[in-house]
């Protein structure tokens, strides 16, 4: 146990982690919350380091706990998440303190960059999705963060707990018009029988945008956030992440060279997919569970609406 007076996630702790274990002077403290991580902070040291801790509330133990059991297992197979310097799974708070990537996530650094560099990043994410497809299965299917409980026996109870679960997030938050999301679940219930011919394949499900980190050179500095994976059909990665670039206004370029690069084919079922993602994006909006809300402003709910208007109409067309 720690024995400085752990009075809750702050710079100070964050400082105070950091100092421990670089055993250097702190020049800075930036509180950096994602997604998944309210508690991060990106920490300059007085020799130029910079490094990340992730501090967890109490509750939070288990989510420190998996974001170092899969760095241990994916990192020795080359898929570059940052290296762990120091962890803390016992303290009141847990913590972790990493390498802190450099450059910028993908979301942000992909306007700036030039189609070829565009293309490179897929292709090296493609590399990287087939080194984690040969990790083992147990015939499951589903995100999951323990590899022994992923929690469906079909492909397509997965995607139908995705969708039934965010389509009553969607109508409980009465922020968004649940049609669209109606109009899915149609679709994908006609799809059912098309979906039990995929084997129970892992891959990594979080949007790239998200999770990959990339340099000012436009090169792939690593990825973050990884505390889990999805077993299914790996289409759905670049389907997720190519709902995140449509949400985004951006070129959805990333995302099809992904797909094809990974010999993969952008058919009906993948459209499906993008369908999927866009309503747990929208059962996304107004929840303040994790302290994460995502607005529902009048602006997201045309954009969202459009969306979703065009994937029905992809979708029609090419299932």
């Amino acid at each position: 146990m720690r024995t400085i007076l752990e009075v809750g996630p702050n710079e100070f702790l964050a400082a105070s982690i950091a100092e421990g274990v670089t055993h250097a002077g702190i020049s800075a403290v930036r509180h950096s919350p994602t997604r998944r991580y309210r508690h991060l902070y990106d920490v300059s040291l007085t020799d130029r380091r910079r490094v990340i801790v992730r501090i967890g509330l109490p509750e939070e133990r288990d989510a420190i706990a998996q974001t170092a059991f899969w760095t241990d297992l994916l990192r020795p197979l080359g898929i570059p998440l940052p290296e762990i310097f120091a962890r803390d799974l016992d303290s009141l708070f847990p913590s972790l303190v990493t390498e802190r990537l450099p450059g910028s996530r993908l979301g942000r650094a992909l306007p700036k960059l030039p189609r070829p560099m565009v293309g490179a990043l897929a292709g090296t994410m493609a590399d990287h999705q087939s080194v984690v497809a040969r990790l083992p299965s147990d015939g499951k299917f589903g995100w999951s963060s323990d590899p022994e409980a992923v929690p469906h026996d079909s492909w397509a109870a997965a995607l139908d707990e995705t969708l039934r679960l965010n389509t009553a997030r969607i109508i409980d938050a009465e922020l968004l018009d649940p049609a669209g999301a109606y109009e899915i679940q149609r679709r994908f219930d006609r799809a059912i029988s098309r979906l039990g011919a995929f084997s129970a394949l892992p891959f990594i499900a979080e949007p790239a945008t998200a999770t990959v980190v990339v340099n000012d050179s436009g090169q792939l500095s690593g990825l973050v956030d990884i505390n889990g994976l999805c077993w299914g059909d790996p289409r759905m990665a670049p389907a997720v992440t190519l709902m995140a670039l449509l949400n985004a206004g951006l070129s959805t370029a990333y995302a099809e060279s992904w797909l094809a690069l990974s010999g993969q084919n952008r058919d009906g079922l993948f459209w499906l997919y993008v369908g999927v993602a866009c309503v747990q994006v929208m059962g996304e909006c107004g929840r303040t569970d994790q302290g994460t809300a995502t607005g529902a402003t009048v602006a997201n709910r045309r954009r969202l609406g459009k969306i979703i208007a065009y994937l029905i109409d992809l979708i029609d067309r090419t299932l």
